[in-house]
């Protein structure tokens, strides 16, 4: 796989994150994530961003 390609995964890594974090944090969906505060989603989101970078640089070199 060329390294477009797996650049492109990654951005559609980052949109899911931003995804999951948007679910998380809507008042709407407060019955489906009763045991996940809003601080937590963020800490979870910023978590997986950070393990992402820490993958693409590596990849990347």
């Amino acid at each position: 796989m060329p390294l477009g390609g797996k650049l492109d995964i990654a951005t559609n890594t980052y949109v899911l994150n931003a995804i999951c974090l948007r679910l998380q944090v809507n008042p709407e969906n407060k019955n489906e994530f009763q045991g996940l505060s809003a601080e937590r989603g963020f800490a979870d989101f910023i978590f997986a961003h950070l393990v992402l970078h820490i993958v693409v640089i590596n990849f990347i070199g």
